[in-house]
């Protein structure tokens, strides 16, 4: 899939290879060349040579892969090409009142913004969507469907499917005949390919999504010593308060000897190592009461992987401090500039998003000349009476997109207020993928008193073919009078300020109408870790109860809250106290590390019974992790850090690592599904964003792994004890020689010369297997599907010791047809591995080197290798699979390692032959273009791999 720069050929030179050419000899010639490409790629200079080999590789690539019949598809090069020839699995077509309807799946997308699709009538192509079909642009594919009016049903037909790319160039997937046959059920047409993309509606697995709920854990221990801390979880920003009475019982003490310890400044606070100072006072206890604690200001968080921030409170000191507020007479409420933020995480762009630590997920999508090319967010946002209409006055809107095509983006933006009088405030372009920030500015009347809408419309500029963006959110500023609202936002003295006897005073009316002054609580948080009390308030009612302060500057800014009130106030979301682990102290000694979510100990605590027979182990808790290398953040960097540590200063390092739990780049839980129990890290591919496990391994930055990882992708207890039944089974078997090995490959195409590269596995792996291989004909052959899927699950249930796959793979399947395949919720009730083994007696190691294939991370989501461990008495004892998309040619480097290691080895464990054939990958010419840590383990990294040194 490496880009090759197209070069145009006169006609005599590009029809000299026009005629029929053997497949097998055309498929090797295209590898040839495209390998003599890539040792040219960065000169515009090509020797002539080169030039009769592209003319050559042209009309090969071409006429082997059926280019599109349409007329206006653009050409592209190969590095276009490759990605996307065999992403579509079906294309059917249904009686839909008399009506074709045209449902097709695809088996991956990267790169693609949508689709059109054509039917052949009177010898020329006719457009059957008026609209481009937005696409998923998805690793786990998409279903579509589309109703062709012009065409009558029942009948046979002739459609063509077409991608539009991220270029603006357009693409022909598929060219297919088909009959009209009647729908049996008008929801799930086709088990195999309805159900493999269910991001949008799939239902939240309830029992994992508990497992994760923040629940204050109590325990009867003193606050004892300085390395003993209380962990406050927070998740809004503002002034927060934390009583003495929750502090008691979660320490076990009396509130009034807690509230003397804050009180007497015994106590000292931090978030991420820096010192933050909280106030003690009375705050929200109960319905009309109060009580001692203590008030901080609480930073917000916002990041791929958390938006909840942590402070801890423990033995030390604190010191703040109280400032007068003047006492000053109160004045008439002054105005200031407020800032109402919005933002949604409800799409993801891994595909588009080119950076781990960029933010890939999204408010929504846009697609210029679809039906998803405009924006209204729901809610709308509410304006209540303090805001300021003046027509000489601007307020100020700046939106944030991120550019999802190559192309030119245009953008018109418009502004309904509550009486819905639209007005256009501006339009923007911009161009390419990336991040873009605008500010429109407009007269602040045109915003009201109630409900205003934001309407965001895309539009194809002058020239362009197509367009796509995403909007991640907005900020609008507006000027408000002063009011009363809460801890959870700051006041600023501003420019707007009303001036009383030369000085700047404050007036913050709303706090009641009761008869008698409330109790009113003001903070300066100017300094957001290091807040003063403020006292000398005046206190008035006009109407309702005002509190006036007297600034010393406008740049400061204040909270003013009333503590009966608990809607005036912030709250922790979570308590906890938290003794030390030691985690990095050298006494540490394992050479086998299990790191697992509390709910799955007992299962983790089982594995460490069964490896503790060869090796020191530790089970090491995530949360563990989080708060001694994390600050309590959850972030997969914790982990590694963690085992930088433990690599560095154990008195046993570790050798092998076991993620114990599933874990998807759903860190946030935003989906529902509740499955990222133990996070992966993020890595940047050349086709965009994915998940690695084997990058946690490179302790010291080599590009060697030095702790070899596996990951056990289980949910509940009861799959890990599936998983661990398979492997004693599998290390304590009885086998008799030789070894036997089942190769599987895809039917050849532009992408490589699938079956050659069985072949030779077979040799690399001779005489310690014996071989078994299944792989269709040569194009134009045509596959059979059946005989291939029979062929694999005989050999299977006659007991296989390694099952290795060469071809084109999706998330849920081996092979373009498929030939090995999962079904999953909601079209089967629980996960299904097709087709149905029985060879629990003799299960082999996968090892697949195709796309995607070891993708585990989808929230929601299993992809072919955890349905493989998941599977009872079947599928596989460990799989090794990329998580994102792979060059063959790496792969292909990649799994004759292997092949060669598991041929010549006779003690290795699983996770060791894969270290090596990284560390042999790393050392090799730089032309390589996957990166070796989408290659992962599924299973156990210490799986000791049979071997002819296996047998008596």
């Amino acid at each position: 899939m490496r880009l090759v720069r197209m070069i145009n050929f006169p006609p005599s030179v590009a029809s000299c290879c026009s005629g029929d050419i053997y497949p097998a000899f055309r498929i090797r010639l295209a590898s040839v060349l495209r390998r003599v490409f890539d040792a040219h790629s960065d000169s515009w200079s090509i020797p002539f040579s080169l030039g009769i080999a592209a003319a050559l590789f042209y009309c090969v690539s071409s006429q082997y892969s059926n280019a599109a019949e349409v007329g206006d598809t653009e050409a592209l090069t190969v590095g276009e090409v490759s990605p996307w020839r065999n992403a579509v699995a079906s294309i059917e077509g249904y009686n839909s009142g008399g009506q074709v309807l045209v449902r097709w799946a695809t088996d991956l997308e990267n790169g693609i913004l949508g689709f059109d699709l054509y039917r052949r009538a009177g010898g020329s192509w006719i457009k059957v969507n008026t609209q481009l079909v937005v696409a998923e642009n998805a690793l786990e594919g998409g279903i579509y469907e589309i109703v062709d009016p012009e065409a009558r049903a029942p009948g046979k037909f002739r459609y063509q499917l077409v991608a539009i790319l991220e270029t603006g160039h357009s693409l022909e997937l598929t060219t297919r005949e088909i009959e009209v046959v009647e729908a049996t059920n008008s929801t799930v047409l086709n088990l195999e390919s309805v159900g493999r993309r269910l991001t949008s509606s799939m239902a939240a697995n309830t029992d994992a999504t508990k497992r994760l709920e923040v629940k204050m854990e109590l325990g009867q221990v003193h606050l004892p010593s300085s390395t003993s801390k209380v962990k406050i979880l927070t998740t809004a920003t503002g002034i927060h308060f934390v009583s003495a009475s929750s502090l008691a019982t979660l320490l076990g003490q009396t509130a009034t000897t807690v509230q003397s310890w804050i009180t007497g400044g015994q106590l000292s606070m931090s978030c991420q190592s820096n010192k933050v100072v909280y106030v003690p006072g009375n705050g929200w206890i109960a319905a009309g009461q109060t009580g001692p604690g203590l008030f901080f200001y609480a930073e917000g968080i916002r990041n791929n992987y958390t938006t909840t921030n942590v402070y801890w409170l423990g033995k030390g000191s604190n010191t703040f401090a109280v400032v007068s507020g003047g006492n000053p007479t109160p004045q008439s409420p002054g105005r200031y500039a407020a800032v109402l933020s919005a933002e949604q995480d409800s799409v993801e762009a891994r595909s588009t998003v080119q950076d781990p630590e960029e933010d890939f997920w999204f408010w929504t999508r846009l697609t210029a000349n679809s039906p998803s090319d405009t924006w209204s967010p729901a809610p709308q946002f509410t304006l209540d009476s303090s805001l300021i209409r003046d027509s000489t006055v601007n307020a100020r809107l700046k939106l944030r997109f991120y550019g999802a095509s190559k192309t030119s983006h245009l953008v018109k933006v418009t502004l309904t207020d509550p009486s819905n009088r639209a007005t256009v405030i501006g339009s923007r372009t911009f161009s390419g993928i990336g991040l873009f920030e605008t500010e429109f500015s407009f007269p602040s009347d045109l915003l009201g008193v109630g409900a205003n809408k934001l309407t965001v419309q895309a539009l194809l500029d002058t020239n362009v073919s197509a367009s796509q963006l995403y909007i991640d959110g907005y900020e609008l500023s507006y000027l408000k009078l002063y009011n009363t609202i809460g801890a959870t936002a700051a006041l600023e003295a501003g420019s707007e300020g009303s001036v009383g006897s030369g000085s700047l005073v404050m007036t913050v009316p709303g706090f009641g109408t009761a008869n008698t002054a409330p109790t009113v609580l003001v903070f300066d948080v100017s300094e957001t870790r290091n807040p003063k009390s403020i006292n000398n308030v005046t206190l008035d009612k006009v109407g309702t109860w005002r509190a006036s302060i007297s600034p010393p500057d406008r740049s400061r800014r204040y909270a003013f809250l009333q503590p009966q009130t608990k809607a005036s106030q912030s709250f922790p979301s979570g308590l906890y106290l938290v003794n030390p682990t030691n985690l990095s102290d050298s006494t540490n000694q394992a050479a086998y590390v299990i790191v697992t979510h509390s709910s799955l100990t007992s299962g983790a605590d089982q594995l460490a019974l069964y490896r503790g027979a060869k090796f020191r182990t530790k089970v090491v808790q995530l949360d563990d992790v989080y708060n001694e290398f994390g600050y309590g953040l959850s972030t997969p960097f914790a982990l590694s850090q963690f085992l930088k540590v433990a690599y560095s200063q154990w008195s046993f390092a570790p050798r092998y690592l076991v993620l114990f739990g599933d874990g998807t780049y759903d860190y946030r839980n935003l989906q529902a599904a509740g499955d990222n129990l133990v996070p992966p890290l993020m890595i940047k591919t050349p086709y965009g964003l994915t998940t690695s496990d084997s990058l946690f391994g490179e302790v010291v930055e080599t590009g060697i792994p030095r702790i070899m990882v596996g990951r056990f992708p289980v949910k509940t207890t009861g799959e890990a004890a599936v998983l661990l039944s398979k492997i004693q089974t599998y290390e304590n078997r009885s086998l008799t020689p030789p070894l036997k090995a089942l190769l599987v490959a895809d039917q050849p195409d532009l992408a490589g010369d699938f079956i050659q590269n069985i072949n030779d596995v077979e040799a690399y792996l001779s005489p310690a297997y014996s071989s078994f291989k299944v792989h269709p004909d040569y194009a134009p052959a045509p596959i059979d599907r059946g005989v291939i899927t029979n062929l694999i699950m005989t050999s299977l249930n006659s007991g296989v010791d390694l099952f290795n796959y060469v071809g084109h793979g999706a998330v849920d399947r081996f092979g373009t047809v498929p030939y090995v395949w999962i079904t999953q919720p909601p079209v089967t009730p629980n996960l299904t591995l097709n087709p149905v083994t029985t060879n629990s007696a003799r299960l082999p190691l996968v090892v697949a080197m195709t796309c995607v294939a070891g993708m585990y991370s989808s929230p929601g989501y299993a992809c072919l290798g955890e349905g493989l461990l998941r599977a009872s008495n079947a599928g596989a004892v460990a799989v090794v699979s990329p998580t994102g998309l792979s060059q063959d040619a790496d792969a292909v480097w990649i799994n004759r390692r292997i092949m060669e290691l598991l041929s010549c080895n006779t003690s290795s464990r699983l996770g060791d032959l894969v270290a090596q054939s990284f560390a042999l990958y790393n050392r090799q010419s730089q032309t390589a273009r996957t990166p070796v840590w989408i290659y992962n383990i599924l299973g156990d990294p210490a799986l000791k791999v049979a071997a002819v040194g296996s047998f008596p």
